[in-house]
């Protein structure tokens, strides 16, 4: 099942010939060479309009969100904009590198010495000065804003940073819902399973969960350690470090405000006094593609009706 960059390229292509969408593309300049990211979005946005945001691709040997893009593009499309939802795509966000065995961040980087990871969007300022990226289940904050503004001095991949100037462009006002796709390498010995990091009230997603369980085993009440490095005594990453592991709870929810991009749409939605779905889906690397790319399938599915009933 698994497609070429450029494979992957194509079927974008084909969905503007088949649907009422638009694709762009941005140019993208690493040491390796120039690579394309691209963005889909509903033709004729209006001001008023319920928007999904969805985004796939962002660690290079997660496959599978931009597969179920692919494999259900037409579909979910249709299936948004029958229900009055509109849809900016972001389906591809790490293509210098995508697909290559074992690589996880962009083609230009030592994935063993990466100082900031490309799903990197959110800084929390605390009330004693310190600036932190991940505060856990939720340690007190007094301010927060994206890790691209100055004042933190991040330097962002250039995937991320190119991504972090699109979404500034984009209506987020208007976004009612954001879905990441995501696959899991890190936790080890993982069997099979699906679990969702989300925020708010969890117990919406009820009818979701269920259906996903029908399909791919849950991880209740697991201990999940995917990508939250420690290091170890030589300095180097540690991606399963213990100390940084979170439990899910007994439907397979994290609650984790680790500065990723979800986190980033849910503080907009507080901000603003709305309720924004921001939603992280995971399924193991022992999952079957074909079963990760019908679980990610549910959740977009069942989270545009949930918005367009909202």
């Amino acid at each position: 099942m698994s497609l070429s960059r450029d494979e992957i390229y194509s079927d974008l292509e084909r969905l503007t010939r088949e649907c009422d969408v638009n694709l762009f593309f941005y140019p993208l300049h690493y040491r390796a060479g120039d690579f394309l990211f691209p963005k889909l979005v509903s033709r004729a946005l209006q001001p008023r309009d319920k928007i999904l945001l969805l985004a796939a691709g962002v660690h290079a040997n997660e496959i599978a969100g931009p597969l179920t893009i692919a494999r259900y593009g037409r579909e979910l499309i249709e299936h948004a904009h029958a229900r009055g939802v509109k849809l900016i795509i972001y389906p591809l966000r790490n293509p210098s590198a995508y697909g290559i065995p074992g690589k996880r961040y962009n083609i230009d980087v030592d994935d063993e010495h990466v100082e900031h990871g490309n799903n990197d969007f959110l800084r929390y300022e605390l009330a004693d000065g310190r600036v932190l990226g991940d505060l856990k289940e939720g340690k007190e904050f007094k301010a927060w804003g994206w890790s691209s503004d100055a004042r933190f001095g991040v330097a962002l991949p250039p995937e991320t940073k190119l991504m972090h100037d699109l979404m500034r462009q984009d209506p987020l006002g208007q976004v009612c819902a954001l879905i990441d796709l995501h696959q899991d390498f890190l936790t080890r010995d993982a069997p099979p399973l699906s679990y969702h990091y989300a925020y708010g009230d969890l117990a919406r997603y009820a009818r979701i969960v269920a259906e996903i369980a029908r399909i791919a085993p849950l991880a209740r009440n697991r201990w999940i350690g995917a990508g939250y490095r420690g290091r170890d005594a030589q300095g180097r990453a540690s991606r399963d470090a213990v100390s940084q592991a979170m439990q899910s709870d007994a439907q397979g929810f994290i609650v984790r405000h680790d500065g990723t991009l979800p986190d980033l749409l849910y503080r907009i939605g507080e901000a603003q006094g709305r309720v924004v779905h921001a939603i992280t889906p995971e399924t193991s690397g022992a999952t079957p593609l074909e079963i990760a790319c019908e679980v990610n399938w549910i959740w977009i599915r069942g989270v545009i009706e949930l918005v367009a009933g909202e």
